[in-house]
């Protein structure tokens, strides 16, 4: 059952990003919500050193909800974030999430290792989602011959320096998808949307906008 922090409002006005808690199987996932109810849900996943709080710093949750959508950003459980440790099942965690909230058809944004949580929910039940923006994922290579059937819009996001996952990952990714587009953010390394927020930033709203 989804409930509200001590101190959060459902006033938008005065509290335009709320923290909230939901019951998801044996791990209670904290998360931070932000935009009207029933706008097209976003929902971001974070990398191993970061938590949802990220996507706040970053001003991303804020700029996605001025443009109508309902952006939800959640902690991994045992994380750097707010999310407890649980046992939890990898490949279910995001759709499971989904549920939990009643999510129509999300968008789902996955940087780096979460792209190993994002993978199987995506490839498995393609038809729950409406479209994917992987940021250099983690997991990808396992999942190659389901993601040649992936007709979801996707945007890949990818640093042109990138030594964790080099950017021929962006071109074999695109190989792949049957309706994708991709940003190869130049200079920048693994964590490219963290280094350039305004270019990741202005082509992520007008793939949103498009999706919407």
């Amino acid at each position: 059952m989804e409930s509200m922090d001590e101190g959060s409002t459902a006033d938008q006005a005065s509290a335009p990003i709320l923290e909230k808690s939901v019951q998801v199987g044996a791990a209670k996932i904290h998360y931070l919500e932000a935009g009207p109810r029933l706008g097209v849900p976003v929902v971001f996943m974070h990398g191993s050193r970061f938590q949802a709080e990220t996507w706040r710093e970053l001003g991303t949750l804020q700029l996605v909800a001025a443009r109508g959508l309902r952006a939800i950003a959640f902690d991994l459980p045992g994380g750097e974030g707010k999310s407890p440790a649980a046992e939890f099942s990898i490949e279910q965690l995001v759709a499971q999430f989904c549920a939990a909230l009643a999510l129509q058809r999300p968008i789902i944004v996955s940087p780096s290792m979460s792209g190993r949580l994002a993978l199987p929910a995506i490839t498995r039940n393609p038809e729950r989602f409406r479209a994917w923006v992987p940021i250099a994922p983690a997991g990808m290579e396992a999942f190659l011959e389901p993601l040649s059937e992936l007709a979801i819009p996707t945007l890949i996001v990818w640093g042109e320096k990138d030594r964790v996952f080099p950017v021929e990952g962006a071109r074999k990714l695109a190989s792949r998808l049957v309706r994708s587009e991709s940003l190869i953010l130049k200079g920048a390394s693994h964590t490219c949307y963290l280094e350039q927020p305004e270019t990741f930033h202005e082509r992520l709203l007008e793939f949103l906008t498009e999706i919407e």
